[in-house]
C-alpha cells in the first residue's frame, strides 16, 4: 500500500511546536515533508529560534523546505543570506542586497505559483497549516486556495491549548446579512 503524502505548513514557532508532535505519531503512516514561509524571515534557519523544536525535527530526521528555495531567485536569497564570509564590505553588500530581496518577496514576488511550484514538486495528498487570516496577497491563504483547486485536502490546526487538528479547511463563506442588523 502507498503510504499518502502530507506537507505540514510552517509560518511560526507556535506552527512548528503543533505540527511537529502529528508528523512524529503519523511518521510510520504517512510521507511527510515540511514547508516554511515565515512571517519573521524567509528562511527556516533565521526564522525559527526554538533550538529544541529544531533538535526534534533533527532527531526525526525530518527536514524543512524553504519555500522560497523553489524559485532562482530565492535560492540566490538563501545562498548570499547564509553565505559566511568575515569582509566588511562583503557583508554590507550582502545586507543590502537581503533588503532589496525581502522587499521583492513581500511585494512583488508572485506567490501563486510559488504555492503551485510547491504543491507540483511535493505532490501532497493532504496539507496541513495553521488557522491563519484570509488575506488577498498573504502566502498561507494563497497556498490553501492553490490546493482547493489542486483537489488537495487541508486540515487546519487550532490554537490556543487544544492545538491539534481540528476541522477540515473550506472556502470562506460571508454569513448572510442579519435582518436586523443596527437594531437596539
Amino acid at each position: 500500500m502507498n503510504k499518502p503524502t502530507v506537507l505540514y505548513f510552517i509560518r511560526a514557532e507556535a506552527d512548528l511546536e503543533r505540527i511537529s508532535s502529528i508528523a512524529i505519531a503519523g511518521k510510520p503512516y504517512a510521507k511527510q515533508y515540511f514547508a516554511y514561509y515565515g512571517d519573521i524571515d524567509f528562511l527556516f534557519y533565521f526564522g525559527i529560534k526554538n533550538k529544541f523544536q529544531k533538535e526534534i525535527l533533527r532527531m526525526n530526521n525530518f527536514e524543512v523546505l524553504d519555500i522560497i528555495t523553489v524559485s532562482i531567485s530565492g535560492k540566490v536569497y538563501k545562498w548570499m543570506r547564509c553565505s559566511d564570509t568575515n569582509l566588511p564590505f562583503v557583508k554590507l553588500f550582502n545586507k543590502l542586497i537581503q533588503k532589496a530581496f525581502n522587499r521583492f518577496f513581500h511585494n512583488y514576488q508572485d506567490k501563486n505559483k510559488l504555492a503551485d511550484i510547491l504543491l507540483k514538486k511535493i505532490k501532497p495528498n493532504v496539507l496541513i497549516t495553521d488557522n491563519s487570516i484570509e488575506r488577498k496577497n498573504y502566502f498561507p491563504h494563497l497556498l490553501r486556495q492553490s490546493a482547493l483547486k489542486k483537489n488537495i485536502k487541508i486540515h487546519v490546526t487550532g490554537h490556543g491549548p487544544a492545538g491539534g487538528l481540528h476541522k477540515e479547511y473550506s472556502e470562506y463563506n460571508m454569513a448572510p446579512p442579519d435582518k436586523f442588523q443596527g437594531c437596539v
